[in-house]
């Protein structure tokens, strides 16, 4: 059998719902520059997440890429709103949305998406 277990199968969900938050994340930058929008400028991005214990979002909070930023309580639930900077490039904005979400994840958090202001 080798080093690789291939008897288990490819998570295809998981892919389907990367691939359907990236679209969601896509059309935003769509909208951001219909509305004439600069893509490289550098500003804040309000990044929302959700966690089932406060244990996971006080370890998720204490992580060093979370821990320097600027952090509003949302109003239902154990949430937490994560304001960090980022261009509206593509590259730059996905990455970012990429490492949160995984960070979230690793503290049994949920990733529910972002926003931001447009800027000329």
């Amino acid at each position: 059998m080798g080093i690789f277990n291939r008897s288990k199968k490819p998570k295809l969900k998981v892919i389907e719902k990367l691939s359907d938050e990236r679209e969601g994340d896509r059309a935003i930058l769509k909208q951001l520059a219909a509305l004439g929008d600069n893509h490289s400028n550098v500003r804040p991005v309000r990044h929302y997440f959700y966690f089932e214990t406060v244990e996971g979002l006080e370890l998720f909070l204490n992580h060093s890429r979370i821990s320097g930023a600027e952090k509003e309580q949302t109003a239902s639930g154990i949430g937490i709103i994560v304001i960090l900077e980022s261009s509206m490039e593509e590259k730059d904005i996905l990455a970012q949305v990429d490492e949160v979400r995984l960070l979230a994840t690793n503290y049994g958090g949920e990733y529910d998406g972002w926003e931001t202001m447009v800027v000329v």
